[in-house]
């Protein structure tokens, strides 16, 4: 199973951050990201694109929440494997692998003649 940024948000991060009680007012989704500089004595925002959560937690009751976690979002190709399944592994050698092509490839001719003798 596929999963786009905004399933993987929906689907696997939403629901985990809730779980670890995370409230609302404390997930911050979409933001701009970058740093602040000060130019002629004003806060200027550089933007660097956007981060899809940021986490936040409250200090005191007086003040803003303070950040403490930013997360990417990504899209996931998730899919199903057996942890037990037994991996087979090719251990011939070059050579025995094209003697064998070779032998099929006579079995193979063989056919062809006994075909070409049924047509006749």
């Amino acid at each position: 199973m596929t999963l786009s940024e905004s399933d993987t948000r929906a689907k696997l991060i939403d629901p985990a951050l809730h779980e670890r009680q995370w409230t609302e007012d404390l997930i911050k989704r979409e933001e701009s990201a970058g740093s602040v500089q000060i130019i002629d004595g004003k806060p200027v925002k550089e933007k660097k694109g956007r981060i899809d959560y940021t986490l936040r937690v409250r200090v005191n009751p007086s003040t803003q929440p303070v950040a403490v976690a930013l997360i990417e979002a990504k899209g996931y190709d998730i899919k199903a494997v057996n942890p037990h399944a037994k991996v087979d592994v090719d251990t011939r050698t070059p050579a025995e692998l094209l003697d064998l092509i070779e032998q099929k490839g006579k079995e193979v001719d063989e056919a062809i003649r006994k075909l070409r003798e049924t047509l006749s």
